[in-house]
């Protein structure tokens, strides 16, 4: 969901008011709703008004005046939502959710053009924007000025059936079918058609028609950009230039050369299997920015944390040696934390390794030019790896450091394309007094 470009729609956000109850049955086609208490109905998002919304069974009613004991309709099945029979003693909600109509809520949303909204999005989280302007079916333009409509608290809202669309991104892709070429006459071979998706940390314009792709049935397909699975809403509100606003397709083609042999594809049980590499770049500067050192609360979605080693000896020197696939798009940091004698109650937070930027030679040695600015490099700058199995050598150290009898390893990954997150073997962790 992090195009801003995605729609999303909400649906079954139950109201929180307090609810009357019907006094007279109604038919689908009545104009008129008796209650036993229209009070309530007498303010709608926090005015006085005599027009407003309510929610009696699953259907949404507008009601445009308040009689004694009645109010009269507008609108019947407001919404899409079903026009029904209703009952003496059935529930009516005013169709509010903390002081706003319920109508901007349960509904198809637009991604948020506001900067603040925008800038807090993350890769698990998103917020949406309720509608106050003049777009609002039945009701007044309250988008500013002393009459500007807004929550009237914090509150957590829902229910049981509580349905929100979500799209689902992807950089990898299985076919999993159960397929049968019963002689080397027969073949079957398949293509991916498929839609591009935004990385978290990227700049890649979503809903792109990507063509199709050769791949394999029962491999893991790895692909060289981030792909969605679409929600309904957004292959229709995004997709109308592909057949049936599909965003995944698979065309799979049989050959044979025997007459008499013909290859099987068994539909009935196949499966897609979608893959996502978590990987974002929320930190800049690491010499500047703590939250990496934490020991919870560090921004980065993809983090490898080693076990406490313990040490028979106390270390005052630690190295880590590790191979590792880095694209140019991406990037990895190394820290430590170390465990001491005397700071047994204290917890430590992590600290980076220097840096090749951070270190000078002395003879022989590398010595830390500032310690406030060490980054969690390595101690000699690596070029990127310049194919997918292209694992080159890292070395950090860390030397002079206060004696610790335990240690632990961090590694956080960032990168701008999900679809080449660093990778790693041979991790070498060396403590040395």
């Amino acid at each position: 969901m992090k195009s801003d470009q995605n729609v999303v729609q909400l649906g079954n956000i139950k109201p929180d008011t307090v609810p009357t109850t019907l006094t007279e049955n109604i038919s689908s086609i009545d104009t008129v709703i008796s209650v036993a208490n229209t009070s309530d109905f007498s303010k709608f998002e926090g005015i006085s008004t005599s027009t407003g919304y309510v929610k009696v069974g699953q259907e949404i009613i507008f009601y445009d005046g308040i009689g004694a004991g009645t109010l009269s309709v507008g609108e019947r099945g407001f919404g899409g939502t079903l026009k029904d029979s209703h009952f003496v003693g059935d529930e009516a909600f005013k169709y509010e959710f903390n002081g706003m109509s319920m109508t901007g809520i349960n509904t198809i949303h637009n991604m948020p053009t506001n900067a603040t909204l925008q800038s807090l999005k993350g890769i698990d989280s998103y917020f949406l924007e309720i509608e106050r302007g003049a777009g609002r079916p039945n009701l007044q333009n309250r988008s500013s000025g002393i009459n500007q409509v807004s929550f009237t608290s914090e509150k957590i809202a829902g229910g049981e059936l509580i349905v929100g669309s979500q799209n689902f991104q992807y950089d990898s892709f299985i076919p999993s079918f159960n397929v049968s070429t019963p002689s080397t006459s027969t073949t079957v071979s398949t293509q991916l058609r498929s839609v591009s998706g935004t990385s978290e940390g990227g700049t890649e314009i979503s809903f792109v028609d990507q063509g199709f792709e050769n791949v394999e049935f029962n491999e893991i397909n790895r692909l060289t950009s981030p792909r969605l699975l679409c929600s309904k809403v957004d292959e229709n509100a995004k997709l109308t230039n592909l057949p049936r606003n599909k965003s995944v397709t698979l065309l799979t083609k049989f050959t044979t050369t025997d007459v008499n042999l013909s290859p099987v594809l068994d539909t009935m049980n196949g499966v897609f299997r979608f893959l996502r590499n978590r990987l974002n770049e929320p930190i800049e500067d690491f010499a500047n920015d703590p939250r990496s050192n934490r020991l919870v609360g560090d921004p980065h979605a993809a983090c490898y944390i080693s076990q406490k080693v313990n040490l028979k000896q106390a270390s005052t020197s630690l190295k880590v040696l590790v191979s590792a696939y880095r694209h140019t798009s991406a990037d990895f940091r190394v820290l430590y934390r170390l465990f001491k004698t005397d700071s047994s109650e204290v917890e430590q937070t992590y600290e980076l390794f220097p840096g090749f930027d951070n270190l000078k030679d002395v003879g022989i040695d590398k010595l830390v030019i500032d310690p406030a600015l060490n980054n969690g490099k390595s101690d000699v700058s690596v070029p990127a790896s310049v194919n997918d199995n292209d694992f080159r050598e890292y070395e950090f150290t860390a030397n002079d450091l206060d004696e610790f009898v335990g240690f632990q390893i961090k590694i956080v990954s960032s990168g701008t394309n999900e679809a080449y997150p660093p990778r790693f073997k041979d991790l070498r962790v060396i403590a040395l007094a």
